[in-house]
């Protein structure tokens, strides 16, 4: 017996070295994978020795190899240093990404060791950062791709010019730049719906689904914000023609590239509304929900009307804004009001009438900056509005601001009575 012990300790003192004196021999890449090999072998001895100070080397190695992985993320920007190596660069078969797919597996397969061999607090505690490490790296390995091909494209568009005075500057296209912006939304959408979905239907760990949903609630906040305003530099682009850019179809038709992931957020925002495990935020995910709604419906408002007048843009698009969101935010509030009413759902209509407040404190600061003509239109539209809620209001009022469950839990005994 203390000749196996003596044995493991050797070898394991002979790991450490080699550990320490790998990236004195060797560079780059090389390195990271080396130590992601040795982590893979020291959680297999644990499992096969039962002797746990392989298994903290292996975590000691995890921390290595992922800051590892971190710097060889910085050598990207050795591809966008000249013309000569932009041209080299070749998207996801190269070392880099090809190190980071390693990696995000070899930290999956020793957080699935690791998992049976949950001994001491310690090992709870490194499992969590082994997963938290490999969606890290995960992510990381198709951002990086992304980031670095539209960078990549961006310097391939210089082009030299000669001002009227002689000088001369280097032009490039900025549209690749807003490209890259609303593909990192777009593919950061579907890695965390993809995670969301995981945490709600396959894992029952509360913690690891309110960092899901914190994590798509981020998303959709970036996304109907910056998503929409690169979408909006875009078209401006194509309206102003801009020298320095290569206007296309996909300036103006970028959104409806775009619009249906922010769709399959809000379709994950509707099945965190209905989770279980998130029942204690399902409120907030009401209120986000049509929020939400409300936002793409706005912004293609702006679009439609901004479209169809783009020789006087600037005009419809304040046009748009000031009268159309007026309008379509009092419509959306009575259809909400309606709804609520039908399915008897009070948070429905809490938010239909505090949407409706809000519409009618955005005509009060709006209306004084609109011409006679469009003022008419929306005084018109929202007093019809008012009508139909206070009609509504005098004939639902009990049930408005009543209490749905009360009134489920009165209809049985009254049945009863009747029987009796």
């Amino acid at each position: 017996m203390a000749d196996k012990t003596i044995f493991y300790f050797i070898i394991a003192m002979v790991i450490s070295f080699i550990t320490m004196a790998i990236p004195v021999q060797m560079d780059g890449n090389y390195v990271t994978l080396i130590w992601l090999c040795e982590m893979v072998v020291l959680t297999w001895m644990t499992k096969k020795t039962n002797i746990n100070t392989y298994k903290y080397l292996a975590y000691g190695l995890s921390l290595l190899a992922f800051f590892s992985l971190w710097h060889d993320w910085s050598n990207y920007s050795y591809f966008s240093n000249n013309t000569d190596t932009t041209l080299a660069f070749q998207p996801l078969m190269n070392r880099y990404f090809l190190t980071s797919i390693i990696g995000t597996g070899v930290f999956g397969f020793v957080w699935f060791m690791n998992k049976q061999m949950l001994s001491s607090t310690l090992s709870k505690i490194a499992n969590v950062f082994l997963i938290v490490f490999g969606l890290i790296v995960c992510y990381m390995a198709f951002a990086n791709e992304i980031m670095q091909y539209f960078n990549i494209q961006y310097k391939l568009s210089e082009t030299n010019r000669v001002g009227d005075y002689g000088y001369d500057w280097t032009d490039y296209d900025s549209a690749w730049n807003s490209y890259s912006g609303l593909w990192m939304i777009i593919y950061s959408m579907v890695f965390f719906s993809v995670l969301g979905w995981l945490s709600i239907k396959k894992f029952t760990n509360t913690v690891f689904a309110y960092i899901c949903w914190s994590l798509n609630f981020l998303m959709l906040l970036i996304g109907v914000t910056a998503g929409f305003a690169i979408i909006s530099d875009l078209k401006m682009e194509a309206v102003n023609d801009y020298s320095y850019s290569v206007i296309t179809t996909w300036n103006y038709n970028s959104r409806y590239l775009f619009v249906p992931f922010v769709a399959m957020m809000i379709f994950m925002i509707y099945q965190y509304r209905n989770a279980e495990i998130l029942k204690k935020i399902r409120p907030i995910n009401f209120w986000l929900f049509h929020a939400t709604i409300l936002a793409v419906l706005s912004n293609e408002l702006s679009h439609i009307t901004t479209m169809l007048h783009l020789d006087n843009y600037n005009h419809y698009s304040k046009v748009a804004f000031r009268m159309g969101y007026t309008v379509l935010w009092g419509v959306y509030s009575m259809a909400l009001i309606t709804y609520g009413i039908m399915r008897e759902r009070k948070t429905l209509r809490f938010i239909a009438i505090s949407l409706f407040v809000l519409t009618l404190l955005k005509l009060a600061s709006d209306a004084m900056s609109m011409t006679m003509g469009y003022r008419l239109i929306v005084f018109i539209v929202i007093g019809i509005i008012l009508l139909v809620v206070s009609f509504m209001y005098q004939k639902f009022k009990p049930l408005l601001f009543g209490k749905d469950e009360e009134k489920k839990e009165i209809e049985p005994n009254t049945t009863t009575d009747e029987t009796n």
